[in-house]
């Protein structure tokens, strides 16, 4: 993954697990997936949201997480400075995003728009880039249809973003 030591750091117990650093609550931390996807086949991830541990302020499941999950031009990762942001607001690069404490769906090129319920603490997130270049969301299995229609004019790849905007999770 493309991670930043100073926001970031992998789960020592969890596999494929990223918990978010000290950070102030109006800055985003992006953290990007280990590989690029072209449009040439379906990729699913599954996230499960999970307090960070040994917290001092406490997050509990059901409590509305502060993360925004989707996939983004894979350019985006190569620049450093993306970590330290929000992967949905470079353009002329893209990123498509579902944030869970509003229920919105983010996008470089797009106003921000009611998509589907908020996501919380405990929730598994699964995310669906399929080969036509629809994005789709479900959350608990719960199906919550195309997001995005993701750009294919070019031959772009594309990966999965998490980003946090404080150091719950």
């Amino acid at each position: 993954h493309a991670m930043n030591a100073k926001y970031l750091r992998a789960s020592e117990n969890t596999l494929n697990a990223v918990y978010c650093l000290k950070n102030k609550s109006t800055q985003w931390i992006s953290c990007f997936g280990a590989h690029r996807y072209a449009m040439k086949e379906v990729k699913q991830w599954r996230l499960k949201i999970v307090p960070r541990p040994s917290m001092t302020r406490t997050v509990d499941d059901g409590d509305i997480a502060r993360v925004v999950i989707g996939v983004c031009d894979a350019q985006i990762a190569q620049l450093r400075r993306a970590v330290s942001n929000a992967f949905w607001c470079y353009p002329p690069l893209l990123g498509y995003g579902f944030a869970g404490w509003s229920g919105r769906k983010l996008c470089t090129q797009q106003k921000t728009e009611k998509y589907a319920s908020k996501f919380r603490v405990g929730d598994v997130v699964s995310v669906t880039l399929r080969e036509n270049g629809a994005l789709e969301y479900a959350v608990n299995g719960n199906e919550c249809g195309v997001a995005f229609q993701v750009d294919m004019s070019t031959a772009k790849q594309y990966m999965l973003a998490v980003a946090f905007c404080d150091d719950s999770y």
